[in-house]
């Protein structure tokens, strides 16, 4: 992908999971996104379309630091857990 901001659907895409649950991670803040507005007030209320855009390199960064690491098979750790 050439694109450095993706959008929703994009990132969805991306990340190989439906656009429900990454508004869902959007809503507890548990990936990074860019928020977007249409149009705000005098105020700060937003008024009109909210937009949110996602860094892929934010994205990988996210995901690797998620990732689970295969233990080290000649560990005493993996052999207890295994018996």
């Amino acid at each position: 992908m050439d694109k450095r901001y993706l959008t929703v659907q994009e990132a969805s895409d991306y990340l190989s999971i439906s656009r429900w649950s990454l508004y869902k991670l959007v809503q507890r803040r548990l990936v990074p996104f860019i928020p977007l507005t249409i149009k705000e007030t005098s105020d700060n209320q937003v008024q009109g379309k909210a937009l949110i855009r996602f860094d892929i390199a934010a994205l990988n960064q996210w995901m690797t630091k998620r990732m689970i690491r295969p233990l080290n098979v000649n560990s005493k750790e993996a052999l207890s857990s295994t018996i």
